[in-house]
């Protein structure tokens, strides 16, 4: 019985641990089968807050994490003095997801502008690398004297370090800037300013101003005596006039119903527009004009034999008419007797 038991333990041991095994393989198991290629690449920024570990990502895709961080001629200058060492930062990528012929076309995308950036991934300073098509010109790779164990992916500069790179130098601008200098040649603009409003000769404006005015007030005094003279009066009381007569004419009934009828034959129109008894008549008027081409050029041949008929018909009743004219009776007795022979020419 204990032997039972123990076999029983046994075999819920066994199946909790394939069960654990299951699960494990479900929740991330997968990714350890599925391929791995690394690729390399260098940066001559700094990659602070860029660790083992980082995500890759392709456009906002993943496709892989960081897999070593390390200066790059540690790794292929061995023999040179620090001074000859190239200051690059080697960075190594383990991109997953991806096949056997993604691979291969790597170097293609890379040609086309395939380049890598750091990027920030929020406001805690931590960084991801991102995959994205540059333009190759204006991106150019970093040069190398060494031969890369892996795919090199050349990288990018940074926005974010453009950005802070662009503020640095904005600020050493800003200091070599002379800004005791330019408030003095502010100053000195201004007092210029002050003497040469000082130097202006106000009563000379004051009497030009005053000639202005009295040259001003003549022109009015012209513009009213012209006015005068070209009957504006006159003017207006037609322009009054024929005010009152358009009114007149507005005011008749007759005109309020105007709008009321071109309303009314509007929508008489636009119902008959819409009367499908339109369509089907239209249709209708159509294949009969069909039908009628049809017969008339079925029926030309049968047309030219009755006309040619017609015509010998004529021809026969012509010939008719004039044998009874030379001999009426031949229409009821037939062909006229033979002629009489006297006995002499018998015999």
């Amino acid at each position: 019985m204990a032997h039972q038991n123990y076999f029983k333990l046994g075999l819920f041991v066994l199946a909790c641990g394939a069960t654990l095994l299951l699960m494990i393989f479900l929740l991330g198991g997968r990714s350890l089968l599925e391929p791995r290629y690394t690729v390399e690449t260098y940066f001559t920024e700094s990659v602070s807050g860029l660790a083992v570990g980082s995500p890759v990502k392709f456009r906002g895709v993943p496709v892989g994490q960081v897999s070593e961080i390390s200066i790059a001629s540690a790794r292929y200058e061995t023999g040179r003095t620090l001074v000859e060492k190239t200051p690059y930062v080697l960075v190594r990528i383990q991109l997953t997801g991806i096949n056997a012929d993604v691979f291969d076309q790597l170097q293609e995308a890379v040609n086309a502008g395939l380049r890598v950036q750091t990027h920030l991934a929020g406001i805690t300073g931590q960084l991801y690398l991102s995959l994205d098509l540059l333009d190759p010109i204006k991106n150019p790779a970093l040069p190398i004297s060494w031969k890369p164990d892996y795919l090199y992916l050349p990288s990018a500069p940074s926005p974010s370090n453009r950005i802070v790179a662009n503020v640095e130098h904005f600020l050493a601008d800003l200091d070599k800037a002379e800004i005791a200098q330019l408030g003095q040649n502010l100053n000195r603009l201004v007092v210029s300013l002050g003497t040469r409003v000082d130097e202006v000769h106000v009563q000379a404006l004051a009497d030009e101003a005053l000639v202005t005015l009295r040259s001003l007030r003549s022109t009015v005094g012209r513009i009213d005596k012209l006015v005068d003279r070209s009957g504006l009066d006159e003017t207006l009381q037609r322009a009054q006039r024929a005010t009152a007569r358009a009114e007149t004419i507005l005011s008749d009934p007759a005109f309020d119903s105007i709008p009321r009828d071109i309303a009314a034959i509007t929508q008489r129109t636009r119902v008959l527009v819409d009367e499908p008894q339109l369509d089907q008549m239209i249709q209708s008027a159509n294949r009969l004009l069909v039908r009628l081409d049809g017969l008339v050029g079925a029926s030309q041949y049968d047309a030219r034999a009755a006309i040619e008929d017609l015509r010998v018909s004529m021809e026969n009743l012509r010939v008719l008419s004039d044998s009874a004219r030379r001999y009426p009776a031949g229409l009821l007795f037939g062909d006229p007797p033979s002629p009489v022979l006297p006995a002499m020419e018998k015999r």
